[in-house]
């Protein structure tokens, strides 16, 4: 809230007890308690509040389920405290239970103890004389704005329950949605809150002037408006209409600060665009801004009646009130789509209906209101009025999106500084879903409203606020502690190519649930938990604890587990190699423990090794043992490495080496994709390796997709696993090895062949794929492709670059069981766009796209959508809704060289470990710095920033000696490519290095 009133606050004659007398000693927040087995639902529900009545020391109490809500993950129902039919103030517990398994989430507990002396048993005050005790307490001297209504409750003052009438009294003067309690006896004042939200400064409201008001006439007068503005309500058909708005706001769409409200007109030249604004209302050739998810009404001061056309186009321009009318409706009612798109629609609908807006109100104050008990949003024009910004709108409409969610943080502390944090977050994820916003000060909130001589604005970067269990906190500033958190997890996570969405449904779903008293930690942990629900497989959880640990709010990942999956027996055709990195800028201490084959194909932990890297250094690692091998690597700061794989048939052959990065524990997945069956089998073997890396065996299912989509998986052999027991590693072929050994499958009768393999399990495993030239083809060409888990990326850059080989190609895999629309855009090797087109992938299918030096590039290589000069092309950006798997081949016409790799898409931090050859980079989506440090020999580093456009590529011979490459900045992916004389081609990809702010 802008303005509080601080005496009304210090003139309650009894406060209600924060923390009651007696508490349960269970804590605020259950997470994942004992469930009934067979169980669901609100039995669920009833049958674990039966099981700890006693804990929860309910006593006279009766529990009471009041609303039932549903979201993505989970039923939530709502029980309120009832004593002799009454409610008790406060008094709840919410239990969440899993939509699927039907156990029992979380439970949010704020039981009031009822075992207390019962001071009164009877009402003797009426309810229309508490709101004349409450009317005259806060000296009302404005005009009401929303109707005065009263309800009965326990309150629990100083350890005991007293009979109270809770008022709801919203006023303009004292501005405020009061909740006052009054005695039920003596008419004592109990309690007094303001629940009104808003996006302002937080300034002390100066002392009210003017005469008191007479409630039975305010409310007269509040009445007939009300009815002015139900008898204006259009009604007609519904109808699209257009609009010239600011989206998101002039500053940011200039990417340039110092606009001012009296700048001249010719200075917002640019910055408005024509949006549609969809399902407006139609009457008699009469548009009018009402729709199905925001009416845009006169019912606040001052009376002016909104804005109508007879064409349907808002034309107009700012200081216009009929701009600000368009402004408020489109931007609520895209945002409230927005919400539907993400799932919450229907029975899951947050703030699910027609929310009421007055873009005109507050008579004319330089401020903006949801209120929580009518549900409306108010629009003040002072200074720069508050609807030009679409920050503003969406930072009021998030205060009623979460007032939909939870209605029950509304007692102060850290309830309302999450409120306006949630806000301010919930505005700046809209502004940048526009590169402008991405692009221009990303981190303020406020861009045209703030941040000018009207106001400072609000920024979501500030670090060194750091989060005090024991500290009150304003609403507003120290809102920026979680925000902060939030909204910098949200850009990592959007500049390492993770939807901006999948961050915005962890933010909602995660609110379901939480109840009363909650705090800045719960609710973060119950993200953290929201985001390996929805995202198991992602990087989501491990970057927003981290993002929210650099505010101390919750504690941050305490160690970071990465597994080389392979290391082979040494023998003369094969060699390993392990490497591992220290990116940091302290030393890290790193375990690494060796598992082995003890020959009757049982692993066990063989040997631990404890070292510690310097700053940037990087070190070679010798497995102990000498059989089938992996490592597990632990260290307290995140890491990077790979483990290499050499292949050598005989001196006159040479060698070729595969790499693999190594695979973090939370890149591990339940679904892994082996995305490459050669389709001749004659000249190509192909293998993967599995690893589960848990205490406990896991399950293994296999899916054979055919080259047109079939399921083969009736083509399995009979040596197929269906486990893998605990720290198991299995090593098989695919299809026949490169001496003709049997694989996975034998599909050499069926017309169409294995294209990709899919294993599921029910633990978290690793893998990846090998696969080359046959032996007795006399060619030892190798190439290796990690396998992924289920990750949609917003880009997924593809080098298809000819430049230093013969042929460069790719595959796309869409594991889905639905067709997936792609947009591909083709860049060239001076980083302008070639080309962009949009083509579609079938179900389950796998397409191919080659590049051939002298030739042409071609996607897919059958009726392609795309044809282009193969050498003016350098990179391709896939673009789709689908988990795609996606690799990239590349080699020589005469079949001697040949290495692959996954793409891992967009990065922000990745380090090649002792690095040769070319690095290639490509810079996605923005222009931005990147910088690059070289860490020789000695450890010494050396930095060389690069200012990239988007769409551009650079290429970098690196020098020989050096310990490793680091490169840092946002939207980028990169590539190691070195050869050497024995004909040994190596393609690496640069790999997200784990966020650690």
């Amino acid at each position: 809230m802008k303005r509080t009133i601080a005496a009304l606050f210090f003139s309650a004659a009894l406060a209600v007890a924060g923390q009651p007398q007696g508490q349960p000693e269970l804590p605020r927040m259950i997470h994942k308690p004992v469930s009934k087995v067979g169980l669901s639902g609100e039995t669920q529900a009833r049958a674990w509040l039966a099981d700890n009545h006693d804990a929860l020391q309910l006593a006279q109490s009766d529990l009471v389920l009041i609303r039932t809500q549903e979201s993505l993950l989970a039923h939530h129902y709502t029980f309120a405290q009832m004593v002799n039919g009454v409610r008790v103030q406060d008094g709840e517990v919410v239990v969440s239970v899993d939509k699927k398994a039907g156990t029992i989430n979380r439970v949010s507990q704020h039981v009031i103890v009822a075992d207390l002396p019962l001071a009164v048993e009877k009402f003797t005050l009426s309810g229309d004389d508490a709101q004349e005790v409450a009317w005259q307490h806060l000296e009302v001297r404005g005009e009401l704005r929303g109707m005065p209504s009263d309800e009965q409750r326990w309150v629990d003052v100083d350890g005991t329950l007293r009979l109270a009438h809770r008022v709801s009294i919203f006023c303009d003067e004292p501005s405020g949605d009061w909740v006052v309690l009054v005695d039920a006896v003596s008419g004592e004042i109990l309690d007094t809150q303001d629940m009104l939200r808003d996006h302002y400064r937080g300034e002390a409201k100066p002392p009210a002037t003017g005469p008191l008001t007479a409630r039975t006439e305010a409310i007269a007068r509040y009445q007939e408006k009300q009815n002015r503005v139900s008898k204006n309500q259009a009604v007609g058909k519904r109808a699209d209409g257009r609009a010239m708005v600011f989206d998101p706001d002039p500053v940011t769409t200039r990417q340039q600060a110092g606009l001012q409200d009296n700048s001249p007109s010719s200075e917002f030249d640019g910055t408005y665009f024509e949006r549609t604004l969809q399902d407006i209302t139609e009457s008699g050739g009469t548009y009018s801004l009402t729709g199905p998810w925001v009416r845009i009404l006169d019912f606040d001061f001052p009376d002016v009646a909104p804005s109508t056309t007879t064409d349907g186009f808002w034309n107009f321009t700012r200081e216009n009130v009929a701009f600000h009318d368009a402004m408020t409706y489109y931007h609520i009612d895209e945002n409230q789509r927005y919400m539907q798109r993400l799932g919450f629609t229907g029975t899951t609908g947050i703030q699910f209906g027609s929310i009421e807006a007055d873009a005109n109100a507050l008579n004319g104050a330089d401020n903006s209101q949801f209120s929580p008990s009518a549900n409306r949003v108010f629009f003040g024009h002072g200074c720069v009025p508050d609807n030009e910004d679409a920050d503003v709108i969406i930072h009021e409409y998030g205060h009623a999106i979460q007032f939909s969610i939870v209605s029950t943080w509304n007692r102060g502390g850290d309830e309302f500084m999450l409120g306006e944090a949630f806000g301010d977050y919930w505005a700046g994820s809209w502004s940048v879903r526009t590169n402008e916003g991405l692009l221009f000060e990303p981190a303020w909130v406020f861009h045209w409203d703030g941040h000018n001589f009207c106001w400072d604005g609000r920024r979501m970067d500030d670090r060194g606020q750091q989060y005090n269990p024991n500290a009150v906190y304003d609403r507003h500033s120290h809102g920026q502690i979680w925000s902060t958190g939030a909204f910098q997890g949200l850009l990592e996570l959007m500049r390492q190519g993770i939807p901006r969405e999948e961050v915005d449904k962890i933010i909602l779903e995660s609110m379901f649930g939480l109840g009363r008293s909650v705090t800045a930690p719960v609710w973060c942990e119950a993200i953290i938990s929201t985001a390996q629900s929805l995202y198991p497989d992602g990087p989501h959880a491990q970057v927003l604890r981290n993002s929210f640990a650099a505010n101390n709010i919750i504690d941050k990942v305490s160690a970071y587990t990465y597994l080389s999956a392979h290391v082979p027996p040494s023998t003369a055709s094969w060699a390993s190699g392990v490497e591992i990195a220290n990116p940091n800028s302290s030393a890290t201490n790193v375990s690494i423990t060796t598992y082995e084959d003890e020959g009757s194909g049982t692993f066990r932990a063989v040997s631990t090794e404890s070292i510690t890297l310097s700053a940037n250094q990087t070190r070679s690692v010798t497995p102990a043992g000498s059989g089938q091998r992996w490592l597990q690597i632990t260290s307290d700061q995140p890491l990077s490495g790979l483990s290499s794989f050499t292949r050598q048939i005989d001196t006159t052959v040479g060698r070729e080496t595969a790499a693999i990065p190594l695979i973090a524990e939370t890149e591990t997945g339940t679904s892994l994709v082996f995305p490459h069956i050669p389709a001749d089998r004659n000249q190509f073997w192909s293998g993967f390796v599995l690893v589960n890396p848990n205490s406990g065996a896991a399950s293994l299912t296999f899916e054979l997709i055919g080259e047109n989509g079939s399921d083969l998986s009736n083509l399995l052999s009979g040596g197929a696993r269906a486990s893998l027991a605990a720290r198991d590693k299995w090593v098989n072929f695919l299809a026949e090895g490169p001496a003709g050994e049997a694989g996975l499958f034998d599909d050499s009768g069926s017309s169409e062949k294995v294209a990709w393999v899919r294993v599921s399990s029910d633990q978290q495993l690793a893998g990846f794929q090998l696969y080359g030239y046959r032996s007795d083809r006399g060619e030892a060409a190798t190439a290796g492709i990690i396998a992924t888990p289920n990750q949609n990326r917003e880009l997924q850059p593809i080098r298809v670059s000819v430049e230093g080989v013969d042929w460069n190609g790719f595959a796309v895999v869409n594991p889905s069981a639905e067709a997936a629309n792609l947009t591909m855009t083709a860049y060239g090797t001076d980083g302008s766009i070639i080309t962009q087109q949009n083509t579609s992938i079938g179900a389950r299918a796998k397409t191919l796209g080659l590049n051939l030096a002298g030739g042409n590039f071609v996607y897919p290589t059958t009726n392609p959508v795309l044809n282009l000069d193969g050498n003016s092309v350098h990179t391709v950006v896939v673009q789709s809704n689908a988990p795609l798997r996606i690799f990239g081949l590349t080699g020589d016409s005469g079949n001697t060289t040949l290495d692959g790799a996954a793409a891992l898409g967009l990065t922000t931090n990745t380090v090649f470990t002792n690095p040769s050859g070319t690095l290639q980079i490509f810079k996605a989506k923005v222009p931005g710095t990147l910088t690059i440090s070289r860490t020789d020999s000695r450890g010494d580093v050396t930095t060389q920033t690069l200012e990239m456009a988007a769409g551009a590529n650079q290429s970098i011979q690196l020098e020989d000696g050096l310990q490793s490459v680091q490169i840092q900045g946002d939207y980028f992916t990169s590539a190691l490519i070195s050869s050497d004389p024995e004909r040994a081609l190596t393609v690496i990809e640069g790999k997200q290095i784990a966020y650690n702010p």
